[in-house]
C-alpha cells in the first residue's frame, strides 16, 4: 500500500530465479485503488499486458478493468496505463492470456450491479499487441437471467487455436462451467457443467 491505497508492483527474475529488476506498475498519487492483477506474455513482440481492477472514483462506486504494457527487458520507460472496460457497473477478477495463433491477448473479467440486479455476468474483450482493440466493446458476454456468473478464468489451446473460458455459477448451488470459443471469441459450443 502507498498512503493507504493499494498499488501494483511487479518484480522480474532471471531464469536461476533471481532478482533482475522490481518497479511500480501505473503509479499515479491519487486515491484510486489498483487490485486484482494479471498477467500475460506475448513472446513475438516480446512485452507483457498486466491487467487489473482499479477504483477510477478513489471512492469505491465504481471499478473498472484497466491495463499496461510492459517491455520484457523493462528498466525504467514510462508504462502508460488504458482502459480496457469502463462500463457503468463495476468490473471484479480479470484474467488475461496470449493467444499466438491471432497474435493478441484476450481478457475476461466479472461483472457486478451495485443494487445485485440483474445478476454479476461475465465479460471479455481482446487486446493487441499495441494496446488497442479489434471491436469497439466488449467481445464476449455469459450473461444469465437468474444465476450470477463469476470468478472467470481463460486459457489458450495453441493447437486447435481455441480459447477455453471457465466461471462459477452461483444461484441455488455453486457450479463451474465452461465455453469454448474460437480465436475470434465466437463460441464452439454452448456453455457446459464441469
Amino acid at each position: 500500500t502507498d498512503n493507504g491505497h493499494r498499488r501494483l508492483f511487479a518484480t522480474r527474475l532471471n531464469i536461476n530465479g533471481e532478482i533482475v529488476s522490481q518497479f511500480v506498475i501505473a503509479y499515479t498519487p491519487t486515491a484510486n485503488d489498483r487490485t486484482q492483477a494479471s498477467v500475460a506474455y506475448d513472446p513475438i513482440n516480446r512485452k507483457y499486458l498486466v491487467v487489473w481492477t482499479e477504483d477510477v472514483n478513489g471512492d469505491g462506486s465504481n471499478w473498472d478493468i484497466y491495463g499496461a504494457l510492459v517491455p520484457e527487458n523493462f528498466v525504467s520507460q514510462t508504462i502508460t496505463p488504458f482502459a480496457i472496460n469502463e462500463f457503468p457497473t463495476s468490473q471484479w477478477n480479470p484474467q488475461v492470456v496470449y493467444a499466438s495463433g491471432p497474435q493478441e491477448f484476450l481478457v475476461v473479467w466479472t461483472n457486478t450491479y451495485s443494487a445485485g440486479t440483474p445478476p454479476a455476468y461475465i465479460s471479455g474483450r481482446r487486446v493487441l499487441p499495441n494496446g488497442t482493440f479489434p471491436s469497439s466493446s466488449s467481445d464476449l458476454t455469459i450473461f444469465d437471467t437468474v444465476e450470477n456468473q463469476v470468478n472467470p478464468t481463460v486459457v489458450y489451446n495453441g493447437i486447435r487455436n481455441e480459447y477455453l473460458v471457465v466461471w462459477e455459477k452461483v444461484g441455488s448451488e455453486h457450479d463451474v462451467y465452461g465455453l469454448r470459443l474460437t480465436s475470434t471469441v465466437n463460441p464452439i459450443n454452448s456453455e457446459f457443467a464441469i
